[in-house]
């Protein structure tokens, strides 16, 4: 694989991954009391705001994985 298509890979990937965290946000409004991904969030002012645009890369990954593990598991 060539070093561009890799990237876009990867550019794909995390854009797969804020889609699937802002769809989250967006469905668990209450998220004062249950939400998982909180402790990221608040580093952050909203995390709807500018569709993690203004998220870094390893912060994305992060809830994306806690994300995934709490879906798996149903918390």
């Amino acid at each position: 694989m060539l070093k561009c298509e890799k990237a876009i890979m990867d550019r794909l990937m995390l854009d797969a991954m804020k889609f699937k965290i802002v769809r989250y946000c967006d469905s668990n409004l209450d998220c004062s009391n249950r939400c998982f991904i909180r402790d990221l969030c608040e580093e952050y002012h909203a995390p709807n705001m500018h569709y993690l645009d203004d998220w870094n890369e390893k912060d994305i990954k992060e809830a994306y994985e806690i994300l995934k593990v709490a879906e798996r598991e149903e918390w």
